[in-house]
């Protein structure tokens, strides 16, 4: 027994406690970290695979679920993560499935969710996105009517291309006013 005070073992004797039951008394006064501070220090490398089995038996967690309960305890993949893994081919389409299950969602959802992430990557496998077709025209790449028909391929409605266009627009001007002040000023 750890940091058993001999005086306890003394008092207990006297208070005609058995040794054993005075020892166990002991032991059970002890309070035990949790299992969500048992998982945390496992992942943290503070404490080792036995070490965890020997914490979830102290806290009574039954065998059958304790490898469960391990498994659990581990950062299921985020969303954002599971996009970028599938379009670096890191993850295929089962991979992604079971990552958008992993965090919750329904069979249907996640379904949903690999559908989308597919369409998502391949918009992006061109290498063409809003941001960079925004740039191209701001620096004079490409055209007005190159940056609406950019706009439209990506499936925006009318609507949202003449959204970004003034947004694009915007930005150009500004950043030109910008430029023009800078000139100014080392004049």
């Amino acid at each position: 027994m750890e940091d058993i005070p001999d005086k306890y073992l003394e008092e207990a004797f006297k208070a005609g406690l058995p040794e054993d039951q005075a020892k166990n008394m002991w032991a059970a006064h002890w309070l035990l970290p949790g299992a969500n501070q048992g998982f945390e220090m496992f992942h943290r490398d503070i404490i080792k695979a036995p070490e965890l089995e020997m914490l979830l038996t102290a806290l009574d967690i039954m065998p059958f679920w304790r490898e469960m309960l391990i498994k659990l305890s581990y950062n299921p993949l985020t969303r954002v993560d599971v996009r970028r893994m599938h379009a670096m081919g890191v993850l295929e389409e089962k991979g992604v499935y079971d990552s958008y299950r992993a965090v919750g969602y329904s069979p249907e959802n996640a379904e949903l969710m690999l559908d989308f992430t597919k369409r998502y990557n391949a918009d992006e496998g061109t290498g063409l996105t809003r941001a960079s077709v925004q740039k191209a025209y701001k620096i004079g790449l490409i055209t007005e009517e190159q940056l609406r028909e950019f706009f439209k391929s990506f499936g925006y409605t009318p609507d949202v291309v003449e959204y970004w266009f003034s947004i694009t627009e915007y930005e150009k001007d500004l950043a030109e006013i910008e430029e023009y002040k800078a000139e100014l000023f080392l004049q």
